[in-house]
C-alpha cells in the first residue's frame, strides 16, 4: 500500500471536569480518503464517517483517540487492524467530523 498523507493521532486517556483528556500526538504515515459511511460507534449508535484512514501496521489507534490531518481534527469512530495471512497489513481507521 502506498502512504500519500500522514496523520496525528492523541491518544484518548479519559475524561475530566472539562472533557475528555489526550496524551502526546504520534504521527503516522496513512492514505486519507473521502467516504460517506455508516459505522457504529462505541455506544451503539450509527453515525456517518466522513474519513477512511488506512494507516500503517504499527499505528496504534482506538475509538476515541483524535486525529489531526491538514489541520482539521477528527475523532476516531471505529479502529481495525486488517490482516494478511499472520501479520497486520495495515489499521482501517473511520473517521468523523471535526472535533
Amino acid at each position: 500500500m502506498i502512504y500519500t498523507d500522514t496523520i496525528s493521532v492523541e491518544p484518548r486517556q479519559g475524561s475530566s471536569a472539562y472533557g475528555p483528556k489526550f496524551g502526546a500526538a504520534v504521527t503516522y504515515q496513512a492514505r486519507v480518503e473521502q467516504v460517506q459511511r455508516r459505522v457504529t460507534n462505541a455506544q451503539g449508535e450509527e453515525v456517518v464517517a466522513s474519513l477512511l484512514a488506512l494507516v500503517e501496521p504499527k499505528a496504534s489507534i482506538h475509538a476515541g483517540d483524535r486525529v489531526t490531518h491538514n489541520g482539521a481534527r477528527y475523532e476516531v469512530v471505529s479502529a481495525e487492524p486488517l490482516r494478511c495471512w499472520k501479520s497486520v497489513h495495515h489499521v482501517e481507521a473511520f473517521l468523523i467530523g471535526a472535533v
